[in-house]
């Protein structure tokens, strides 16, 4: 599709509504002439068969055929009419002449007016009624008559040609024609001239701001005092001089906060680094003690006792429990944000994975009075065991944690039409208000505490999940309402 210049847009938005206008006049006048010479046409037809009418009653009450007669052939001299014919009450014809009439034509007296089967003449129908004169009227001491009944004495059927209508309709026409050519002339020729001389001034600002569009703020245009856009001109060169301006200092103040947050962003990860490796060797220098601690324990738990020194020995298995947790979950996650987890995608076979998740959790969950239901299942998955063996435990976990009662369920179905599995962890617990689904996936967040004599931990199951998904190419979604 062609796309118009300037100045041919200019010139037909100045043109178009001349040819509106122009045309919208012209419909107009022709309408209105042409309305009213069909009126006028009509009217003088109907006057002249009401005419015939009036005075073929005579003759009809007298049924004086040879009157009948030359009242047709004189009403046959009327301009335009091609046809009269005077019928009686019965529909015998009286008088005729012209052009015969047409058989289709009602003889019961009824009024018409209809075009004929040429198109080119009307015809009209008109009954002939008897006067009606009461009788003995004005005697002096008579009764006040009965108005008489008025009686059908026949009709007259009358032929009005068309053509000096279709011929006052082309008159019409060529006038109206005429008028709206000269006028289309006189205005689009005005209308053209204006747009060529407004079309300099409005080119020469375009060009200027085309130019300062595509970064030339040096660009300045001529301040002619002529112009007819001067005021436009000067603002459009003082606009250009203030964004030359607001640019060169934009970008010494752009160098500057790059500058200044490449020195923050290097301090960042150098923070970032700090803590993950703080993290990791803490973590690392503390488990071993913290396992010697724990097999400690366990060997005092087997020794003899009263029951006050048995319940702190369970306390004190509780505590080096989530100790070694929240170890363990330190040196997940400095692992994981210092990038050195490289996963090992092989076969993993969930229906394993799923028994020893049951197996290692199962107890928790009979300890809390809670049901856990895993579902066999026999999918393979192309992912790192390890991963998602602790995204799992991550889950179900959190879930055992925060649900008082109920069950937990870990299944597993077919999803992408065959090429994917959709693992999913559902809990009866007290769930999660949706303006926290984001939040629950950051470091060390938590909107509720557990429901169980479980250990608190440090919000960070969640997001340790997050990014252990993230590191499988995995989604990860939440689905959770309060209660």
């Amino acid at each position: 599709m062609k796309v118009l210049s300037f100045r041919q847009r200019l010139s037909l938005a100045a043109v178009l509504p001349v040819v509106l206008l122009s045309a919208a006049l012209t419909v107009a006048y022709l309408q209105d002439v042409v309305g009213h010479l069909d009126a006028a046409n009509g009217l003088r037809a109907r006057s002249v068969v009401r005419l015939v009418a009036a005075s073929s009653e005579p003759g009809l009450f007298a049924g004086d055929g040879p009157q009948l007669q030359r009242l047709a052939v004189d009403a046959l001299r009327e301009e335009g009419v091609q046809a009269v014919h005077i019928l009686d009450e019965r529909g015998r014809v009286l008088a005729s002449a012209g052009l015969p009439f047409e058989p289709d034509l009602p003889r019961n007296g009824s009024a018409l007016a209809r075009r004929s089967a040429d198109g080119r003449a009307d015809w009209l129908v008109q009954p002939v009624l008897a006067g009606q004169l009461p009788w003995e009227e004005g005697v002096a001491g008579a009764p006040a008559a009965e108005p008489i009944e008025p009686r059908l004495l026949g009709q007259v059927q009358l032929r009005f040609s068309r053509t000096a209508l279709a011929q006052e309709r082309t008159r019409a026409l060529i006038t109206g024609a005429a008028l709206a050519l000269l006028g289309l002339v006189l205005g689009g020729g005005l209308a053209l001239w204006l747009a060529r001389r407004a079309t300099q001034p409005v080119q020469r600002i375009t060009e200027l701001v085309g130019r300062i569009a595509r970064g030339e703020l040096s660009a300045r245009g001529p301040e002619l005092p002529s112009d007819p856009l001067l005021t436009l001109q000067q603002d459009l060169n003082r606009m250009a001089a203030r964004l030359q301006a607001g640019r060169d200092e934009l970008e010494r103040q752009i160098a500057e906060a790059t500058a200044a947050l490449r020195e923050q962003k290097d301090t960042a990860e150098q923070a970032v680094a700090a803590k993950s490796r703080f993290l990791a060797s803490a973590s690392h220098e503390l488990r071993q003690p913290t396992h010697a601690l724990g097999m400690f324990v366990a060997r005092l738990a087997q020794l003899p006792g009263d029951p006050q020194t048995r319940a702190l020995i369970h306390r004190l298995e509780a505590s080096v429990s989530a100790m070694q947790e929240l170890l363990d979950a330190l040196f997940d996650l400095a692992r994981l944000e210092a990038q050195t987890v490289r996963p090992r995608i092989e076969p993993v076979s969930l229906g394993e994975l799923f028994a020893r998740l049951a197996q290692d959790l199962g107890a928790t969950a009979q300890a809390q009075g809670l049901h856990l239901r895993v579902r066999p299942t026999d999918l393979w998955v192309m992912a790192d065991g390890v991963l998602l063996q602790r995204i799992l435990s991550n889950l179900l976990g959190n879930a055992l944690r925060y649900t008082p009662q109920g069950t937990v369920l870990l299944s597993c179905r077919r999803s992408d039409q065959g090429r994917s599995a959709l693992i999913q962890v559902w809990d009866s617990g007290i769930g999660i208000a949706p303006e926290h689904h984001e939040a629950v996936f950051r470091d060390f967040v938590q909107v509720a505490r557990p429901t169980s004599g479980q250990s608190q931990g440090m919000g960070l199951g969640l997001h340790i999940v997050a990014l252990s998904a993230r590191l499988l190419g995995s989604t990860l979604q939440l689905r959770s309402a309060l209660g």
